[in-house]
């Protein structure tokens, strides 16, 4: 058994990916790849210890008085308010992975190995926080987690060639690039300005990043505000992929019209271009970079209130947050129409699209009935943002025109602070 360097785990989609690397000269190399499903499982034993189930572990168990089966978990913890429950799922993923990773002979039963993780998109901070106190329970140890956006950059800025013609491209000026990632289930996309400020200097702005299937991509593309203004596109193409599928992605990026200059490559690895991007990050974050190469990576995203099952109002746009000044603030109000029958719940969440599925939650307030009931006729409630730099703020909850402040909540956006 040789020793392992670093381990990074993708966990955004239904299919767990486990990356072994082992460090070289040059950073981190792909030794091996291993994929399980994401289904997790808790049963409850006579005895009262808890037994954890993950992947294959879980699949062919089936649901009793004693035992709960999560088909997605990283799509269901998000919207979980027991915290007990999240804690222990997360605890199963903790314990699965480490069993996992012996049956595959990659770890002995107290080798500690250090650990990258790439989240699901939608975890809120405090998942994220606790994602990492649940690892000390194993020899397992969470190095640091990356957004897939992130992930996936800098996976697609290991392609030399690609590289190369950004740099052709760009020169000193800032271009626009499209990269889709298609597999036959599942398609991810990312949009970023680049920027080759000098020979080692990149500067990286993420505008949009999404995961759909490739029925919902034609859509999504329709529904985002920076593929239509495209200097180069890339399409990596999975060598599985079916003729019907490529068919189906060339139809709908055809209508991306505005990309000067389009790459389309397959890759044996295209699978794994979030772990090697995510091995990247985590070789710069422990300073371990042998070249003095330096990435100035930022996010473009909406921040606001939700207004719908479908939707959040961006109080703090995308592109007011490319020019604001920090500190800088914004506010909206709305009025309450006929007498209230319960609790007011404001979610506040950002993100690349104001699309809810997308979006990652920062927090929620409530006000009760009575609250409610007491206000005057003519007040209305103002949802209001002041953000004191890219990654962090607080809300505000008001109500009008008495100027008077019910709620405030400090916020943190996880992988941009």
């Amino acid at each position: 058994m040789s020793e392992t360097n670093l381990i990074v785990v993708d966990w955004t989609s239904s299919v767990l990916e486990v990356g072994v690397f082992a460090r070289n000269l040059r950073g981190y190399e792909l030794r091996s790849h291993f994929t399980t499903p994401t289904r997790t499982g808790l049963r409850q034993r006579p005895w009262g210890k808890i037994s954890y189930l993950l992947g294959a572990d879980a699949v062919g168990q089936q649901e009793d008085k004693n035992t709960i089966i999560f088909r997605n978990p990283g799509r269901e913890l998000p919207r979980i308010e027991d915290v007990d429950l999240q804690t222990e799922l997360l605890k199963s993923f903790w314990q699965g992975l480490h069993e996992f990773l012996i049956r595959r002979e990659v770890l002995a039963a107290e080798q500690v190995a250090p650990v990258y993780v790439i989240p699901p998109l939608r975890f809120p901070l405090p998942l994220l926080e606790k994602l990492r106190s649940c690892a000390s329970e194993t020899p397992l140890q969470l190095r640091g987690t990356t957004t897939a956006a992130a992930a996936l950059v800098m996976g697609i800025l290991g392609l030399p060639e690609f590289v190369a013609d950004l740099n052709q491209m760009a020169g000193s000026e800032q271009t626009t690039a499209g990269c889709f990632v298609a597999r036959e289930e599942s398609i991810e996309a990312v949009c970023f300005n680049y920027q080759s400020v000098g020979p080692s200097h990149h500067r990286i702005i993420i505008r949009d990043f999404f995961q759909t299937t490739l029925d919902e991509l034609s859509p999504r593309l329709s529904d985002s505000d920076c593929f239509d203004s495209l200097d180069v596109l890339l399409l990596v193409e999975d060598p599985e992929l079916s003729d019907s599928a490529r068919d189906q992605v060339k139809t709908s990026l055809g209508q991306i019209a505005g990309a000067t200059e389009r790459r389309q490559r397959q890759l044996p690895t295209a699978t794994s271009l979030k772990l090697m991007g995510g091995a990247e990050v985590a070789r710069f974050a422990a300073g371990r970079a042998t070249e003095p190469s330096q990435y100035e990576l930022s996010h473009l995203c909406n921040l606001g209130v939700q207004i719908n099952r479908s939707r959040f109002y961006p109080l703090i746009g995308k592109e007011r947050l490319r020019s604001c000044k920090f500190p800088t603030s914004s506010s909206q109000s709305f009025n309450l129409v006929g007498e209230p029958t319960g609790a007011l719940r404001l979610n506040f969440c950002f993100g690349y699209s104001t699309r809810i599925a997308e979006a990652i939650p920062l927090g929620h307030m409530v006000l009760s009935e009575s609250e409610l009931t007491a206000l005057a006729d003519d007040s209305f409630l103002s949802a209001s943002i002041r953000l004191d730099r890219h990654g962090s703020g607080e809300f505000f909850l008001g109500v009008m025109p008495e100027n008077r402040i019910l709620r405030q909540q400090p916020f943190m956006m996880p992988g941009l602070a």
